[in-house]
């Protein structure tokens, strides 16, 4: 039955693939079900939130380290490649969660990202996150503050307000410091 799905899902037929899939996972005993299973019946749901589950399921079952981070990375290259940038943000952070060591400007790429997808508050969360690790970051406040003014375009809400002058301010502080790297800050 995976197989046939695999096949449906390899010539582009989803809805064919989707009652494979199904009888795969109604017939397999768990212990025949692999991490890329639910990967496959995440694919053919369609759904980002399946895929995205699906994608964290697989991980989950994963017990070697490098292939679970492999699985992750994987599930954050689907949502970018399908610009869907919010589900590439929880993704990010489902990975970065997972990791052994988790790599400080990991919350500027989350960031980003749900800043991307206009999720403006957990931008913020996370600009905030990486400014406490780098707080000589330049596009950490920079990008922090474009969130606060996306937060409040009015321009009279706080604390987006303050925020966002703070965030500009301090762009521009560590701008001067080298004019040249930073000319369009500057």
């Amino acid at each position: 039955y995976k197989l046939l799905a695999s096949a449906y899902v390899g010539k582009g037929d989803t809805a064919g693939a989707k009652q494979y899939i199904d009888q795969y996972f109604a017939k397999a005993k768990e212990e025949e079900i692999i991490p890329q299973d639910y990967i496959l019946r995440g694919q053919i749901g369609g759904n980002d939130s399946i895929v995205f589950d699906s994608y964290v399921k697989a991980a989950q079952m994963d017990s070697v380290y490098d292939s679970k981070m492999k699985t992750l990375q994987e599930g954050v290259d689907f949502f970018k490649n399908k610009n869907n940038k919010v589900k590439e943000a929880e993704m990010r952070m489902v990975q970065s969660a997972n990791k052994k060591t988790p790599n400080l400007s990991d919350p500027f790429f989350t960031g980003l990202a749900f800043y991307q997808g206009s999720d403006y508050r957990r931008a913020d969360s996370m600009f905030k996150l990486y400014i406490r690790s780098f707080p000589d970051s330049l596009y950490g406040h920079y990008y922090d503050a474009r969130a606060n003014l996306a937060l409040d375009t009015t321009l009279s809400v706080e604390p987006y307000l303050t925020n966002m002058i703070n965030g500009f301010k301090r762009t521009l502080e560590i701008a001067v410091t080298n004019k040249v790297k930073f000319k369009t800050q500057a």
